[in-house]
């Protein structure tokens, strides 16, 4: 809360009554302090030290309605007054009342507002969306050659306004304006880089992006929150070997497409390794059950233990779909057709590159029973039999 303003155009009375009050502010008695103010503000004619402190005692007093009345009270005696305005302006914040703090702001004349009522005015306006009116707000006038020093709390806040507004390139600008200031503290510096890889993410401009998340990754080594953004990042940019570093991340942090970074970069047992602390910290799905039984087969062939690799692949549609009303049912049915398909494929496949035709044939057999697959596996089996028996 802004500093109470000295006590001026007070009577006798009343000054004695703003000194008590201020004692028992000092001494922790709000409620005390409020009382004994209370009686005096319901007057014609209340000179706005009354409101400072009584207002004031209630706030501290946690009695929140009561004080908003009061600094509404206030205002509408002292309707200019820079405290009651600030001092309302900073509750009904509190409160997230951003139209009614906007309304209040925007009735005092611009050359009034210092920085504080400034800022106040724009985080308001930025949380109703109205992100060019909080830029406006928190431009600095006549400042051609940066000569006021900006606030610090103001970067952030405008900094998204841009980022709403998709202005790119005057996003771009401040970040650097930003990042350059003497004496940047750390947080502000994570968030000025977190700010730059989203700018980008969303431009699509994936490799400055990753640029950026590996500065916040450097600031902030032991977070997984940024980690997580920045090896789906790679994976777009077929960086698979730095993609594969989310292997390391604890079974309820590993994802379907970090077990594949690691399979298209050749960490086979590291990903292997990796999908068992998935299966373990991890509550999936029917389908998602699937889909990692039918990738760590993938894993096991790679790894050379096709017989391994087989019965991970038989394991693929049999267990129990967690599908609760009928919509997710029928879906998960026929996600579940097709990966028991790909699991047949595979097995079919690996048979076949082991120079065991007849079992490849009885899996293509198998597949034809499925609904849909007959055509694609009886021409499977014809292909088998033209090249493995003799013409």
């Amino acid at each position: 809360m802004p500093v109470v303003a000295t006590p001026q155009g007070l009577s006798g009375l009343q000054y004695q009554v703003v000194k008590q009050a201020s004692k028992l502010l000092e001494q922790g008695e709000p409620l005390l302090a409020a009382e004994l103010i209370a009686p005096h503000l319901d007057k014609a004619s209340v000179p706005a030290p009354l409101f400072h402190y009584g207002c004031r005692a209630y706030q501290e007093a946690n009695n929140r309605d009561s004080a908003s009345r009061c600094w509404q009270q206030g205002h509408r005696h002292h309707p200019h007054d820079p405290l009651i305005i600030q001092s309302l302006a900073e509750l009904w914040l509190g409160q997230q009342r951003f139209a009614e703090v906007a309304k209040l702001l925007s009735r005092v004349p611009r050359a009034k507002q210092d920085l504080a009522l400034r800022y106040l005015h724009g985080y308001a306006l930025y949380q109703l969306n109205e992100y060019a009116k909080t830029l406006s707000v928190l431009t600095l006038d006549n400042n051609p050659q940066g000569k006021t020093q900006q606030p610090y709390h103001w970067w952030p806040i405008k900094a998204y306004a841009l980022l709403a507004l998709e202005r790119w390139q005057g996003l771009n600008q401040l970040l650097k304006a930003w990042l350059s200031q003497p004496n940047l503290s750390h947080s502000d510096e994570l968030q000025a880089w977190q700010l730059l890889a989203q700018s980008h993410l969303q431009q699509q401009h994936f490799t400055q992006a990753a640029a950026a998340l590996e500065t916040v990754r450097l600031l902030q080594p032991h977070s997984q929150l940024h980690q997580k953004a920045l090896f789906p990042l790679y994976g777009q940019l077929h960086a698979f070997d730095l993609a594969s570093e989310c292997l390391a991340l604890s079974g309820d942090a590993l994802s379907l497409n970090c077990l594949y970074f690691g399979l298209w970069s050749g960490h086979y047992q590291q990903s292997f390794d990796a999908s068992e602390r998935m299966a373990k910290g991890q509550e999936l799905t029917s389908t998602e059950q699937d889909q990692l039984t039918l990738l760590q087969g993938q894993l096991l062939a790679a790894l050379g233990k096709a017989t391994q690799a087989r019965a991970k692949w038989q394991q693929v549609g049999i267990g129990t779909l967690s599908g609760r009303d009928a919509n997710t049912l029928k879906t998960q049915r026929q996600q579940r057709l097709r990966h028991r398909a790909q699991a047949l494929l595979a097995i079919a496949q690996s048979h076949w590159l082991s120079g065991q035709w007849p079992e490849a044939e009885l899996s293509y057999r198998e597949l034809g029973q499925l609904s849909g697959y007959h055509s694609t596996a009886t021409s499977l089996i014809r292909a088998l039999n033209y090249y493995t028996q003799p013409q």
